[in-house]
């Protein structure tokens, strides 16, 4: 759906999220760690809605997609798979599983804070 209905949306200059520079934007960034990104989107609960319809309008072929999206996809049901068998019994685990839970998402968002924290850093050295 972003392959097709994508590069259409992005046609207003004046528009702030939908314009044609970071239509460029996202082309360049596939191309460099699409494979990656589609992978880590798995680990990441808001990013693995959007990756997607992202990677289709970032121009990512349909079979790198799907090979990735299946690799991290598997990876994620088997690490959370094998962590609920072996650490599901631990009585710190069964006592304070809310925190386990908090310490997933924690996580799972860490390559998405480095990311925003990358790019912030190279728009201020950029900007100076």
């Amino acid at each position: 759906i972003g392959g097709l209905i994508g590069p259409k949306i992005f046609t207003h200059k004046k528009s702030i999220w939908l314009n044609p520079q970071n239509l460029k934007k996202t082309h360049d960034f596939f191309s460099r760690y699409g494979s990656f990104a589609v992978f880590l989107g798995r680990f990441a609960p808001i990013i693995r809605t959007f990756t997607p319809f992202v990677a289709g309008v970032g121009g990512m072929g349909l079979k790198k997609f799907w090979l990735n999206s299946l690799l991290g996809s598997l990876v994620w049901i088997h690490l959370f798979l094998y962590a609920g068998y072996f650490f599901g019994n631990l009585p710190f685990v069964k006592n304070n599983f809310h925190y386990v839970i908090l310490a997933v998402i924690g996580v799972s968002l860490v390559p998405m804070v480095v990311g925003a924290l990358r790019a912030q850093k190279q728009r201020s050295a950029a900007a100076e």
